[in-house]
């Protein structure tokens, strides 16, 4: 484990320690920390933070019961988890992240993730399904999408629930042998514990290459079962109980203060030819030509399976409804949908994507998002994007 994330776990958990808490201290600190927890929770509601829960560790670790715990203690009306495991068609049709975009909490809520995505690049890594420099791609890919998510204000909790190889030996042999218990062990288990040094070697490289201080990871020790609770409880407390102090300074230092605006000296807006003329004839005979090779380019991308991104942007009436509808034209009509500009437009993502590495694209709802190559052509404007519609069988070709 990562020396540098136990440190920064210990540091927030101050001079607390938890180890060897008997029954009745246990059940008296964790009622405490529950009580807090509430209260937490009640101020995140009028913030304008959501915040995100990501629950990972080795098997047997006690997870699950974490995300039991949560669902106990706090209101469910502004709660929500997600495991990601028995994905819909309507999931598994899109990018691989487009069913964690769907799965983001609202402002002043919060959505627990069992795993999240970390889970499928840390087990392929592990079964050798993923090479190094593949699994980096995919670590910054992460990370890119956390911190486009802090800068839009959200706030991204993670907690490693930690054993050694010893220890999870120990807690599986529990978990089969107990009959109370045995309906928690999973079929994977013994199987995941003889890779248990690969597991530790993936999940270092993981931690290593995601934690920083807006979407930090948390070591949470878990041998014991009440250190592991009162550990993690804490450490949630904490964390939220920073959110709500930074988010009090904010409100006030805005009341108190008054930005002043000031112009920039650099417009570039300034130097647009705007005398520029182009004779009729010439003009209908460009426009057949672009658009026809716009057509031919069009079903090579389509072929290929490779997505097309369009942002139109400008003055009021400086015609961008009749640049996208010139686009269009050499489209086929079977592969676009009209979107307005105001909502995430993540979740109007094209069906039918294959895999593979993406490129991020700023300024979705002032924040970066990750397009994946896959089929079909879509155009994004200040007033309207126009989105791939695609059933069963795709676009006819003419």
């Amino acid at each position: 484990m990562s020396q540098q994330i136990k440190d920064y776990s210990r540091q927030v958990l101050g001079d607390e320690d938890f180890r060897g808490y008997s029954a009745k201290k246990y059940t008296k600190s964790i009622n405490r920390l529950r009580a807090e927890l509430m209260k937490a929770q009640r101020k995140l509601q009028d913030s304008p933070n959501p915040v995100i829960i990501v629950i990972a560790g080795f098997d047997g670790a006690g997870k699950g019961q974490a995300i039991q715990l949560l669902n106990e203690w706090l209101d469910a009306r502004d709660l929500s988890t997600h495991s990601f495991w028995d994905l819909s068609d309507e999931a598994l049709e899109r990018p691989e992240l487009w069913r964690y975009w769907d799965a983001m909490p609202r402002r002043g809520k919060i959505a627990i993730w069992f795993g999240g995505w970390y889970s499928a690049p840390l087990i392929e890594s592990v079964h050798k399904r993923l090479s190094a420099s593949e699994l980096e791609s995919r670590l910054k890919s992460i990370r890119q999408q956390e911190m486009a998510l802090a800068a839009d204000g959200a706030i991204v909790l993670k907690f490693w629930f930690h054993l050694s190889q010893s220890e999870q030996e120990e807690r599986l042999r529990h978990l089969y042998e107990n009959p109370k218990e045995h309906w928690r062990a999973m079929g994977d288990d013994w199987k995941h514990h003889s890779l248990y040094e690969r597991f530790d070697a993936a999940s270092m490289t993981m931690m290593e290459q995601t934690h920083h201080t807006h979407c930090p990871w948390y070591f949470v020790p878990s041998a014991d079962p009440h250190e592991r609770d009162l550990t993690f409880a804490h450490l949630l407390v904490e964390s939220l109980d920073r959110v709500n102090k930074v988010e009090s300074k904010k409100a006030s230092a805005a009341n108190d203060q008054r930005v002043a605006y000031s112009a920039s000296p650099y417009r570039a807006l300034a130097g647009v030819d705007l005398e520029q003329r182009l004779a009729r004839d010439v003009y209908d005979q460009q426009l057949v030509e672009a658009q026809s090779r716009l057509h031919y380019l069009f079903w090579r991308a389509y072929e290929k399976r490779v997505s097309t991104a369009l942002v139109f942007e400008g003055w009021d009436a400086a015609g961008k409804g009749g640049a996208i509808r010139r686009a269009t034209a050499a489209i086929d009509p079977g592969s676009f949908e009209s979107f307005k500009w105001g909502r995430r437009l993540w979740r109007s993502i094209p069906i039918n994507i294959s895999g593979g590495s993406g490129e991020t694209c700023p300024g979705m709802d002032a924040s970066p998002s990750l397009i994946d190559p896959g089929t079909d052509v879509c155009w994004w404007s200040g007033s309207k994007a126009l989105l791939p519609m695609r059933n069963g069988n795709g676009p006819t070709r003419r």
